[in-house]
């Protein structure tokens, strides 16, 4: 029988962890054929040079993903989880009948995520303010102990080097693989699996 439930994917990480690297690079393979990314909306808002893009991007995303959930489209979000508004919409989607598949994406230290995001600025990308990263930190892991028991899978990925590894994948409150040797970053996230219940 086939599944019809609507599936929403997010790509969860720091800034500069490598989440639209990944969408891209897996987008089609997952099925995912609409994606709501605010960095490539505020980019389109500069084009049109709109007073303060990101607010504008920010809002777009948020009318965008209420109307996708609210008719049941299968969609992509991308979250630094850092902020309460996407833990309100995974939320609303698990509630209104979503698979909620995320990945979730980290680096051994924030100093690479620093790195990462001036190399993205040199290629033409978006800054994002040193202090911000590093004050998303810490919330963004917090943010995801938070909300896992939304999630009907959630795949870890390390990042650090130059190719994506999956280092854990829970899914039906079970974890299906966890890598013998864990980064530090991931070990509080493997702790918190263990006692996930979805409610």
């Amino acid at each position: 029988m086939i599944n019809e439930k609507p599936t929403l994917f997010v790509f969860a990480g720091n800034n500069g962890s490598g989440k639209s690297t990944l969408r891209n690079l897996i987008g089609e393979k997952i099925g995912i054929k609409t994606s709501i990314d605010p960095d490539s909306l505020t980019r389109k808002h500069q084009r049109f040079n709109v007073k303060s893009p990101e607010i504008q991007a920010g809002k777009e995303a948020i009318t965008l993903i209420r109307t996708y959930i609210a008719d049941g489209n299968s969609f992509s979000m991308e979250t630094t989880l850092s902020g309460k508004t996407s833990l309100r919409q995974i939320k609303n989607a698990s509630k209104n009948g979503f698979e909620v598949i995320m990945f979730f994406i980290g680096l051994d230290h924030v100093d690479l995520n620093i790195a990462r995001v001036k190399q993205r600025v040199k290629s033409g990308g978006h800054h994002i303010p040193e202090k911000d990263i590093i004050r998303r930190e810490e919330r963004v892991k917090r943010n995801l102990l938070k909300i896992i028991s939304y999630l009907d899978q959630i795949i870890v990925l390390d990042n650090t080097e130059e190719q994506a590894e999956m280092i854990m994948n829970f899914k039906n409150n079970s974890i299906y693989y966890a890598a013998k040797e864990l980064p530090p970053w991931a070990k509080d996230i493997k702790k918190e699996l263990h006692y996930s219940k979805r409610s």
